[in-house]
């Protein structure tokens, strides 16, 4: 081996901030990413990772992963370098400063919107201080999108395409979202070599013990009810991402920063409400991990 890769190799992981790290999304964020490796990108085929695992074990951990949790606890959480609960603004900056990525999470928790509000405009005000270029990945929800109207009121189906991205509209309960994504976008435009942003807007999340999609499976191994829930007339396609994929996407856009700065992150399954609940409902005794197979095939 040269000395450039084995240097390559050796080199020091980036410090990411995520918040929340112990939520069901960022939880699985922060798994995915503490065990990413310098130059090789996850895959969950066994096969693909047995050819690879040699030369993963020879590279260098790319990541360390540390951010804030809603309450102290005292469940483990390796992949977790450092956690913080309860921060003053001013010490939840000097911890953003430390860090080469900041991601901000707030595609399950509302509650999130304005800590990443006052965040992103924080360290945009501390360019100047920064001791190298930093990346803030805004991860936000596709309901922003919700309200939208169609390109051809004959047409409904027709997808929308880069022609509305700034007259789009987002469902009712996520306006604070749009507001936040429209000014992530704006602060990455002043300065992109010193502070660049993204805005990843996500699909409803799945996997890797479930969130949002809980209550389907619970009535589904339950077995009480003769049919399983279908909310309004069940045609109403729903865009999906297994949490995986969406961890994966994020690594992407931290490793090769791509032009675009706003990315849509879903899947390609484009299933109807009735078609998910009818994947649940046969779920039974089939393992969590296989879901991510049975879904995309819809």
């Amino acid at each position: 081996m040269s000395e450039p890769q084995q240097e390559k190799r050796k080199s020091t992981p980036k410090r990411i901030f995520l918040n929340r790290v112990d939520s069901y999304s960022s939880r699985n964020i922060a798994k995915f990413l503490s065990k990413s490796k310098a130059g090789v990108v996850a895959d969950d085929d066994e096969e693909e990772e047995e050819q690879k695992e040699e030369e993963v074990s020879q590279c260098s951990q790319a990541f360390q992963v540390v951010g804030t949790v809603c309450d102290p606890s005292n469940e483990p959480r390796p992949y977790v370098l450092e956690e913080y609960c309860h921060l003053d603004r001013e010490n939840l900056l000097s911890k953003l400063m430390e860090c080469h990525v900041v991601i901000y999470n707030i595609s399950q928790d509302a509650e999130q919107v304005e800590e990443a509000t006052w965040a992103v405009k924080a360290l945009h005000n501390q360019t100047e201080h920064f001791s190298s270029p930093k990346l803030f990945i805004l991860v936000s929800s596709v309901m922003t999108w919700a309200s939208s109207r169609p390109l051809d009121p004959d047409d409904p189906e027709l997808p929308f395409t880069d022609d509305i991205f700034y007259c789009r509209r987002a469902h009712p309960s996520f306006k604070q979202h749009i507001d936040l994504e429209k000014t992530v976008v704006k602060i990455g435009k002043s300065n992109r070599e010193i502070f660049s942003t993204y805005v990843v807007a996500s699909g409803l999340q799945y996997g890797m013990g479930e969130e949002i999609f809980h209550y389907f499976f619970k009535e589904s191994w339950l077995g009480k009810e003769a049919e399983i829930s279908v909310f309004g007339d069940g045609k109403n396609v729903i865009p999906t991402i297994h949490i995986r994929d969406l961890a994966s996407v994020l690594q992407n856009v931290i490793d090769h920063q791509p032009r675009p700065y706003y990315l849509l992150a879903v899947d390609s399954s484009h299933c109807s409400m009735e078609e998910l609940v009818n994947v649940r409902k046969n779920l039974e005794l089939i393992p969590l991990k296989d879901l991510r197979k049975l879904t995309c095939v819809c």
